[in-house]
């Protein structure tokens, strides 16, 4: 690492959260250092290239992308040109497969003939489920201000308010389950309708150009170029501190950073017991943050390279099970016990970009809710990949290769301990208001993330974290204050450009854990991290 004198700040993890947080530093003069363990950017949402393929490390689709938090941000960074995202268009809409039948979604726009394909899935239900489905939909989108007086009562409650016990109620109480990680029992029914109610306002949905690793890469230009550093295999053994104020942070490799500012992407929790420890932190506040619960769910991933072209949809979603038990499914996934059907969605990204793939061939990401811990994954992965084929026949006869990944794979990538997707759960007395501060008691000390900031808007699907991270950041971030500046520090940035916006790890092995880099070794700069990743 090249560096000469004090950081104004240093951002640790190159998440988005990370990365946007530490853009929006830059913007504002900062000298800003990013710091990630791994030797590659973007955590959970970053990419790799095998054999011409380009896949996604977690399994991505963008929604709001035209009024989210996405859109805000570049807006606000003046990054219109840069980082361009590819909106679904309504000719091939996603597919859902529930009761037997197959269905065209509306991300992008909703049309009658949409809601005539829903005849066959609403005849199956009673007429008193119909009613009341229509009822708790009709007054989700005609009461935009309810959702906050719900906050603190589970969703599956509130619709039990407007429809019996059954299939209906299990579906309508499923659609915000893979945006928070949590069986409808569990989840906040405030957060499930506003993030359901901000579908229907912004259905715009889509996928970044070149990949998700474009989100990061792009942003990681922007710090580098507004004179901040981003550095890869640069591990954080601790935060420094003097008197209650952050003084910089110490790598494993025993380098010591100075800097008055410190923003910590790596999830509240391991940030208070990895990064500080008890000992500097008031009692009650660190057992308050270790007792905060996180999503009781995680993922299970299987892609899948094609030979040939089998599917014109850019994902499909739900269960080749007619008979499928929503609730029963979520029970199961929560005891530990491996669900006899499959759930889930397959998304289909080079139908969307088709430089993802080479000509004529095409890249599913298949993704499955499971536990977040499990003796044994192999059943839990072989139900994912059975349900892969069921749901797009062929796809295991015509597969170039496979790769298999476990929650142990997302902890890898976000460099956290937990195994959980999504970080802090979004429960009844846990959300909004009553979620951690971005603030500290340690001055100087942030944390950004999926974990922090009351305020942050509803989440992207399938993943809260992008949307979380930078939309509650983007809101805080002009509380903090600046620091008096140091007169002699310097830091020494390359002004070369790199060749590639998109970041993965070429080094992807079948069924194999991406694991951290260890410490000691020598971190890689933003260039360097560019060449490796160039296509």
């Amino acid at each position: 690492m090249e560096t000469n004198g004090d950081y104004e700040a240093i951002v640790i993890g190159a998440g988005l959260g990370g990365l946007a947080c530490a853009a929006l530093l830059a913007s504002d003069g900062r000298r800003v250092l990013v710091l990630e363990r791994n030797d590659y950017l973007g955590g959970r949402c970053s990419a790799y290239e095998r054999d011409g393929f380009t896949a996604d490390r977690g399994t991505h689709m963008i929604t709001r992308i035209e009024g989210g938090p996405y859109a805000k941000l570049i807006r606000r960074l003046g990054l219109e040109g840069e980082l361009r995202f590819i909106c679904i268009e309504s000719d091939d809409p996603p597919l859902i497969e529930f009761r037997g039948c197959r269905i065209p979604f509306p991300f992008a726009q909703w049309t009658r003939l949409h809601a005539l394909a829903l005849v066959p899935v609403c005849w199956r239900f009673s007429a008193r489920e119909m009613v009341g489905s229509g009822l708790a939909m009709a007054r989700m989108i005609a009461d935009p201000g309810m959702a906050k007086r719900l906050d603190n009562i589970d969703f599956d409650t509130w619709l039990s308010r407007y429809m019996p016990e059954g299939p209906a109620r299990d579906l309508v109480g499923s659609l915000p389950v893979p945006l928070f990680g949590v069986a409808p029992w569990e989840l906040s029914a405030g957060m499930a309708i506003t993030a359901l109610q901000d579908w229907f306002t912004d259905a715009s949905s889509g996928y970044p150009e070149g990949g998700s690793g474009a989100i990061a890469g792009t942003l990681a230009h922007f710090i580098s170029d507004h004179g901040g550093n981003v550095e890869t295999s640069a591990p954080v053994e601790r935060v420094t501190t003097y008197g209650g104020h952050v003084t910089g942070v110490r790598l494993e490799d025993g380098t010591r950073l100075r800097a008055p500012l410190v923003v910590s992407n790596l999830g509240i929790k391991d940030t208070m017991s990895r990064l500080i420890g008890a000992r500097r932190l008031p009692g009650d506040y660190y057992h308050k943050v270790q007792g905060y619960r996180e999503t009781s769910m995680s993922t299970v991933q299987v892609k899948v390279a094609l030979s040939r072209r089998l599917l014109d949809a850019p994902c499909v979603m739900g269960s080749p099970d007619a008979g499928i038990d929503l609730a029963a499914f979520y029970r199961y996934i929560l005891a530990g016990r491996v669900p006899s059907s499959f759930m889930g969605i397959v998304n289909v990204p080079s139908n969307i970009d088709p430089a993802l793939a080479p000509d004529g061939q095409q890249l599913l990401l298949g993704m499955m809710l499971s536990p977040c811990e499990a003796e044994d994954w192999e059943p839990w992965l072989d139900l994912c990949e059975r349900g892969i084929e069921d749901l797009v026949p062929g796809a295991l006869q015509h597969a170039l290769w496979i790769e298999r990944l476990t929650p142990l794979d997302v902890a890898a990538s976000s460099g956290r301990t937990s195994t959980a997707s999504l970080g802090l759960a979004q429960l009844p007395h846990q959300v909004r208001k009553d979620r951690p501060s971005v603030a500290t008691p340690i001055e100087g000390l942030y944390c950004v993330g999926d974990d922090t900031g009351g305020t942050a808007p509803a989440p992207n699907w399938p993943s809260t974290a992008p949307c979380a991270a930078i939309g509650g950041f983007k809101l805080q971030s002009r509380s903090i204050p600046r620091p008096p500046a140091s007169g002699t520090a310097t830091t020494s940035v390359s002004k070369r450009k790199c060749e590639s916006s998109v970041f993965y790890e070429s080094r992807v092995s079948i069924g194999t854990a991406h694991s951290p880099s260890s410490g000691g070794g020598k971190s890689r700069s933003l260039e360097a991290a560019c060449r490796s990743g160039s296509f």
